[in-house]
């Protein structure tokens, strides 16, 4: 499935900057572009100092047994924040590889 991605600071910013916006109804928040759940695997791969050890199965969205119903695109357009309130975001790979930085430090403590 395709989702996106935020990271938490970026995230903070923009609702700080939102709540100064008083006549902005709906703002979408979220770096670009949306992943597809088998590239951030393979960005998890790249990224990480275990990446040789890791494997992973393609296979169709409709074939993945989640215990709830799930949408298959997930994903939001945050043009809007960036273009009208100049906000910017991390990319969705920035995000993989600091995500991923921090798991490996856990791993070899």
């Amino acid at each position: 499935n395709i989702f996106s991605l935020t990271d938490n600071n970026d995230s903070s910013r923009a609702l700080l900057k939102l709540a100064e916006e008083k006549d902005i109804k709906k703002c979408h928040i979220a770096s670009s572009p949306p992943v597809v759940r088998y590239e951030l695997a393979d960005k998890v791969k790249e990224f990480s100092k275990i990446g040789w050890s890791m494997g992973y199965k393609k296979c169709k969205f409709s074939e993945v047994p989640y215990p709830e119903k799930r949408a298959r695109l997930t994903y939001i357009d945050a043009t809007f924040a960036e273009d009208v309130l100049g906000l910017k975001f991390k990319s969705t790979d920035e995000i993989i590889k600091q995500k991923v930085e921090v798991l490996d430090e856990e791993v070899y403590e």
